[in-house]
């Protein structure tokens, strides 16, 4: 039974055994090497959908704060034209108030100058009794 079980253990049968085992080993390692960097892509790939996710958040919180803006925008403009219409208020105000000074300062003059004409030329109605 060794005879037989030696006489298929030849050089060459060594030789195939140990390029089978040798094989086995390159092929198990590489497998492994596989495996490994199958993970680090997926782990690549996870920490990419995280970026992606972390990136519409931000963009939603982006948006959120673009549409408060657009909203104060909004209020402000409002404001500004109320207060561009307080404003011709207060113009037209002033212009009647100066044509209402003007028109004093006239009357006052007029006053003026007939005072003074009654001063120096008096005439006075002589009473009789």
């Amino acid at each position: 039974m060794f005879k037989d079980i030696k006489k298929k253990f030849t050089t060459k049968a060594v030789l195939y055994f140990v390029l089978v085992v040798i094989l086995l080993v390159i092929t198990v390692d590489q497998k492994n090497k596989m495996n490994g960097l199958q993970a680090e892509i997926d782990g690549l790939i996870d920490i990419g959908e995280t970026i992606d996710n972390q990136n519409l958040v931000n963009i939603t919180t982006l948006e959120d704060v673009i549409v408060s803006y657009e909203e104060e925008v909004a209020a402000l403009r409002g404001k500004l034209v109320q207060v561009d219409g307080e404003r011709v208020k207060a113009e037209i105000n002033i212009e009647s108030l100066k044509t209402q000074l003007q028109a004093c300062k006239n009357n006052l003059a007029a006053n003026t100058a007939a005072l003074t004409d009654a001063l120096e030329n008096p005439n006075c109605p002589v009473a009789t009794e």
